[in-house]
């Protein structure tokens, strides 16, 4: 269930994402907020990314970002718990990622994702997001998508739930620069896309409005 809310709450802040802001009854059908809907607006990330959330699998390519994750815990037992201790004992202060790739080589959960996904014949735009969402292209607008939305829901729900990193303290105090290791490479280098502020603005905007998306839905599965 740790695993899975996280997931939905990436699906939900990727939608609300690429809403277009010019859309303001779609806004509003989200239950947003006037201040998240002001910057949302002000920040126009569809139009920045060039994404259509008719067609661009926005919700579902954040669903399923981490499906990778499943994958190690249920093909590869052995590794995932070797992960989770090396994380307990550098208390949380380093990405899941760069353990990954530490313990298990090239074997990481985007790489294990993508893998799945291109079994499903789920290839393409989704299959791109899974693998890249850590190291999104500059030309990838929905892996940089989910790279972002993927921040909100490490916020609120991280996985596993005892996970304890700096990007909670950092949004908080804003002082993004002590969190750097856990954004997604690149984000705010690439072309003055987005910048560390109007970042930080997106986390301490859309966690409130994602969480009660993401309790509402599992309730009405509960």
């Amino acid at each position: 269930s740790e695993f899975w809310i996280h997931n939905l709450a990436v699906g939900f802040a990727s939608h609300i994402l690429a809403l277009p802001v010019e859309d303001t009854e779609a806004l509003s059908k989200q239950g947003l907020d006037a201040e998240t809907k002001d910057l949302l607006v002000e920040l126009d990330i569809p139009s920045r990314l060039q994404l259509d959330a008719n067609r661009d699998p926005c919700f579902v390519a954040g669903t399923m970002h981490d499906i990778g994750k499943g994958v190690m815990v249920n093909s590869y037992p052995g590794i995932f718990p070797m992960i989770l201790g090396e994380l307990r004992r550098q208390n949380w202060q380093v990405p899941m990622i760069t353990v990954e790739r530490e313990l298990a080589g090239g074997l990481t959960h985007p790489v294990a994702g993508e893998l799945l996904i291109r079994k499903w014949g789920m290839e393409g735009q989704l299959g791109n997001a899974v693998l890249s969402h850590h190291k999104p292209r500059t030309d990838d607008a929905l892996s940089i998508l989910v790279a972002i939305a993927d921040l909100v829901g490490q916020l609120i729900y991280p996985f596993p739930k005892e996970a304890k990193t700096p990007l909670n303290e950092a949004v908080e105090a804003d002082q993004m620069n002590d969190a750097a290791a856990f954004l997604p490479e690149g984000l705010v280098t690439m072309g003055g896309l987005i910048t560390m502020a109007e970042l930080r603005a997106l986390l301490k905007a859309l966690p409130a409005n994602v969480r009660r998306l993401a309790e509402e839905a599992r309730r009405s599965i509960a």
